[in-house]
């Protein structure tokens, strides 16, 4: 109920876009930013939140202008959570309880108005959590946090968990909390399909559309059935040389397979596909007509693949094919080099390659 006089003081704000919480030590700012957030008091309250998973055993005094996030502090411990409430807000509250409950240090919780005239250290304080909840966010590659790494690559639990050494609730709980990933459900699971038994031995190929890509809306991906690494191409149609463009695209990253099972659409029942599959020592067979299941594995990477694009695709990007690419390629490096999928043990498809 009052200030814990010598402890650290630590100032949390939020943006539109995203928080920051920012303290001293030695003399020297140290900021800390929360990913992307739906609104500016999400925003304040994850900042909140990373105070305390960044200072668990150091008593502090926390400083935030929203008395809606202090209010949400103060009575988190013992709080009934209702189930209705949205996903991605009952992430950061489940968070947020569990730091309070877990902590064995005391903190202390005020509220102050924001751009008041306040005493020494409360002005600059506040002032520097505003700035750094304002900045652009710039991602270093390099040395990002778990937090900055999803917002950029939106990857899944298990690469969160082991790309940065941290418990798998921690990596769930960055992937609830993200505004994005929390309105996506999980990937279907793979349909029973004739699977390899090596890389590059079966792949499976379609063709689907991703109508913000228009005019290269038309998305030919393949999949490697063993492996399960993904390649995808815009093309602006689905005419047979879309199809040889996105194959051989596709070689130049994955190999060649030894047999490729499409649909029986026009492209791939033409005699130039044919010759194509012949030239590069292909064994072309076809799913059975009108059988949903029978490119399962194909059909659940268009998912993947479209999801994903979704999640980035509120960015603003230049037009054009570049930018576009860009976009995927992303998306693709993603998918076949962070995330983490199988068992015994669990690898990136990019491993299984």
């Amino acid at each position: 109920s009052h200030p814990i006089p010598q402890a650290l003081t630590v100032f949390a704000d939020g943006t539109k876009t995203r928080g920051a919480c920012v303290f001293q030590i030695n003399d020297q700012w140290v900021i800390h930013h929360t990913p992307a957030q739906s609104s500016a008091q999400r925003a304040e309250l994850a900042a909140s939140i990373l105070a305390f998973q960044k200072l668990p055993t150091r008593p502090f005094n926390l400083i935030v202008d929203s008395l809606y996030v202090s209010q949400i502090i103060t009575n988190i411990f013992d709080a009934y959570l209702s189930p209705a409430i949205d996903a991605s807000l009952m992430a950061l509250f489940l968070t947020l309880q569990q730091l309070v409950m877990s902590r064995d240090t005391p903190f202390f919780v005020a509220h102050i108005r924001s751009h008041q005239p306040l005493p020494g250290m409360l002005t600059e304080g506040n002032d520097m959590a505003d700035q750094a909840a304002r900045l652009p966010a710039v991602l270093s590659l390099c040395s990002p946090s778990p937090w900055d790494s999803h917002s950029y690559f939106h990857q899944n639990a298990k690469a969160l968990a082991k790309q940065f050494g941290i418990p798998k609730a921690e990596a769930s709980a960055i992937i609830q909390q993200c505004p994005t990933c929390s309105q996506h459900a999980n990937s279907i699971p793979m349909g029973v399909n004739p699977r390899g038994l090596e890389a590059s031995q079966i792949w499976q190929m379609d063709v689907t559309q991703h109508p913000p890509f228009a005019p290269w809306k038309y998305l030919h991906v393949s999949v490697d059935t063993y492996s399960g690494f993904v390649m995808a191409s815009p093309q602006r149609g689905e005419a047979t040389k879309h199809v040889i463009n996105h194959c051989i695209r596709t070689f130049a990253v994955m190999g060649r397979p030894k047999e490729l099972k499409t649909d029986n659409g026009p492209a791939y029942i033409s005699s130039a596909f044919a010759q194509f599959c012949n030239t590069w020592g292909i064994v072309h067979k076809f799913g059975i007509p009108y059988n949903s299941q029978g490119q399962a594995i194909v059909e659940r990477a268009n998912l993947t693949v479209k999801w994903a694009l979704e999640k980035i695709g509120k960015e603003k990007i230049p037009p054009g094919l570049p930018s576009l690419q860009n976009q995927l390629n992303r998306v693709l490096f993603t998918l076949n080099f962070l995330n983490i999928t199988g068992c015994s043990p669990p690898t990136t498809a990019a491993q299984r390659h």
